[in-house]
């Protein structure tokens, strides 16, 4: 049985959560903290942005996980389509409230969906999808591979993901003030070779893993 936070969880920190990109409500002492200790958060975006944009111009990619959209942003503004899907209804209010006001709505579109469980059917209406992007959700589920074959069936070309990293400094800080904050949300942490693991099993024709802060940030060819 896989085990994977709520959207319950996620539904009641929304502002927090999105804070970490905007800012809006952190002290300057927190914005700095974040810069510091959530640096790779921000560069896993920048370059999945990259790498999608290595794949040609207006490429169609399915954000799982999109969260408050912040990924759809510079996806967008390079001129993709991006369909973010999420389990969290009150994360995709402020996707949609955030990619609006960045100019950038009408080439966004959400849908609400656990990839656990099922996906909608007007998925399909935006086929094919050239890449799949799974960023800061491998965290709080505990099988990624299912994860993974679903957004597999959809016969992308490259599929980009982050992973936390076992055994770090952050880990160890994540596990000690979740279970201090009683936080009702599961934490998991991967090593290297569970990711290649992972490659063979989706049968990509290329596994490419690098280490960005205390993140594993991947990406699978096929």
């Amino acid at each position: 049985m896989i085990t994977q936070s709520s959207f319950k969880y996620w539904d009641r920190t929304v502002e927090y959560f999105d804070a970490i990109y905007s800012g809006d409500g952190r002290t300057f002492f927190g914005r700095w903290l974040d810069r510091w200790l959530r640096r790779d958060i921000y560069v896993r975006v920048a370059e999945t942005a990259r790498l999608i944009n290595e794949l040609g111009a207006g490429q169609t990619v399915l954000d799982i996980g999109t969260g408050t959209g912040r990924l759809c942003v510079p996806l967008a503004r390079a001129g993709h389509r991006v369909i973010g899907i999420d389990f969290s209804r009150e994360m995709l209010t402020k996707a949609e409230r955030v990619t609006r006001e960045a100019g950038v709505g009408d080439r966004c579109h959400f849908f609400h969906a656990d990839i656990l469980q099922s996906l909608p059917e007007a998925l399909n209406d935006y086929r094919p999808y050239d890449a799949v992007a799974i960023l800061g959700v491998f965290d709080y589920i505990s099988d990624p591979l299912p994860v993974l074959q679903a957004a597999r069936q959809f016969e992308p070309k490259r599929i980009v993901a982050s992973f936390p990293r076992s055994g770090t400094f952050r880990s160890a800080l994540r596990q000690w003030r979740y279970k201090v904050q009683r936080l009702d949300c599961p934490l998991f942490f991967y090593s290297r070779a569970e990711i290649e693991k992972l490659g063979s099993e989706l049968h990509a024709t290329r596994t490419y893993n690098s280490i960005i802060g205390q993140l594993h940030f991947t990406y699978f060819d096929f």
